[in-house]
């Protein structure tokens, strides 16, 4: 393969500097190529300008900065305004299109585009935006294999985990750090503690009193149906304009079922 320049630049807090690290480590690493890695970024720690640059070969590279990219990665304007008047007239533009308009550019030049950020949102882990771009980057160009990219970037997991830069117990007490689904899902298992406790307390008492009537029965399933609903919106759409009602039925049918209890006490 001969000399290939890659260059992701996006602003501070995108993790554009660890998605140039993990694609040299996959090259280097994982693939068996010659990889230079070198950044560039702004004073500032977050929303700032930054890039990351990359020059990959099959032979020794003897000067590691860049000269005229083949592939740039643009996940933001600033980024993309700045750094795209250097990409070669035959090379590809990658860029987030919720993030990036690239202005016209010669015939020559391959534009792609792509929702990273919005991808990450969608699967609640918008951190990973990096990941995701890096992922369409090697399926685009394959400038290395995709087995190497996975390899890398599971390395890189396991680093932040060893250098503590994410702890373990952020993931394993707490739910802030989980993907959105997760954290929907485990804030549904913990309403179960709730009122559906009450309800079965409430069926126990009405066994015990008596109160087992046909109305009694409908009401039970009535609360039944309400909680399934609820936990589907919940762990579904999560449209509290859904779930409120969902919610609010099963608390006025306990109320009635707790009217025919004492009732029939008396």
């Amino acid at each position: 393969m001969k000399r290939r320049e890659v260059q992701i630049s996006g602003f501070g807090g995108q993790g554009i500097i660890l998605a140039g690290y993990i694609l040299g480590k996959a090259a280097a690493i994982y693939d068996g190529q010659e990889a230079t890695f070198t950044q560039s970024y702004g004073p500032e720690s977050r929303g700032g300008a930054c890039c990351a640059q990359l020059v990959l070969a099959d032979e020794p590279i003897h000067y590691p900065h860049l000269i005229r990219p083949q592939v740039l990665v643009a996940m933001s304007q600033q980024a993309c305004d700045k750094y795209l008047p250097s990409l070669d007239e035959e090379g590809v533009l990658i860029v987030d299109e919720d993030l990036v308009e690239p202005p016209p550019v010669p015939h020559s030049m391959r534009v792609y585009r792509i929702p990273a950020t919005r991808l990450a949102e969608e699967m609640g882990f918008v951190v990973a935006a990096n990941i995701v771009m890096l992922g369409f980057l090697v399926g685009v160009t394959g400038v290395v294999s995709l087995a190497a990219l996975r390899k890398a970037a599971f390395a890189a997991r396991k680093a932040a985990f060893a250098g503590k830069h994410v702890r373990m117990a952020d993931v394993a007490v707490s739910t802030e750090a989980y993907p959105q689904p997760a954290r929907l899902a485990a804030a549904n298992f913990a309403n179960q503690f709730e009122t559906p406790v009450i309800f079965f307390a409430l069926i126990m008492l009405a066994m015990e009193v008596g109160a087992t009537g046909y109305a009694m029965a409908v009401l039970a399933w009535l609360f039944v149906a309400s909680r399934i609903a609820h936990t589907l919106i919940h762990v579904g759409s999560n449209d509290l304009r859904l779930r409120a009602p969902a919610f609010g039925l099963g608390v006025v049918v306990l109320f009635c079922m707790w009217i025919g209890v004492v009732l029939a006490v008396l």
